[in-house]
């Protein structure tokens, strides 16, 4: 009788709930960027970054890096750029992260930072989105600092690597409206 009294004066133990255990997946952490949840993303793609080796690794890298250049978080993009061997055998990753670097730069406004990352001209060989983009930050970098001309050297340079007529007009377009910038004295130089 002593044992059920002392039982039935016991608290009941506390309920034990465990965290929440998400699996975080490759398709988890691109459906919250797909949707501009970037900082959900980045987060995630740092989680698959910690238990995956490469090149995923540098994969998982280059896409936190992005989301957090989305959310305007340029340190912790470039802490994360800083993390990829530069060693990487994978040529396109290595250039991505140069575009990527060169991005946040920009968006960070410090066009000659950018136009430190993208010194090395960029082989021929890459994939011609990557091309066009090395060619795009250059001429926003030289348009910066005040440097149409050089600006639209580099958008005459991105022609020869765009693909449909639409994108031709509008990158003229771009080309006339930096050259409109023009002092009769710059002309002059």
């Amino acid at each position: 009788i002593v044992f059920i009294l002392l039982l039935s004066g016991c608290p009941t133990p506390p309920e034990i709930t465990k965290p929440d255990q998400t699996v975080i997946t490759e398709e988890s952490a691109f459906k919250h960027y797909q949707n501009g949840q970037y900082e959900l993303a980045a987060k995630h793609y740092e989680q698959l970054i910690a238990s995956t080796s490469s090149p995923d690794k540098e994969k998982y890298q280059l896409l936190a890096a992005e989301s957090y250049i989305y959310t305007h978080n340029y340190t912790q993009a470039s802490q994360i750029l800083d993390n990829i061997s530069p060693n990487t055998n994978d040529i396109s990753i290595k250039y991505k992260a140069i575009i990527l670097r060169a991005w946040a730069s920009l968006k960070n406004k410090q066009p000659e930072e950018a136009l430190k990352s993208l010194q090395t001209p960029f082989p021929q060989k890459l994939d011609v989105a990557i091309i066009q983009k090395y060619y795009r930050l250059r001429a926003e970098a030289f348009k910066l600092n005040g440097k149409p001309i050089e600006s639209a050297t580099e958008l005459m340079f991105l022609e020869k690597y765009l693909e449909s007529p639409q994108s031709v007009i509008e990158n003229q377009k771009n080309l006339l409206s930096g050259l409109q910038t023009l002092t009769d004295a710059s002309l002059k130089i």
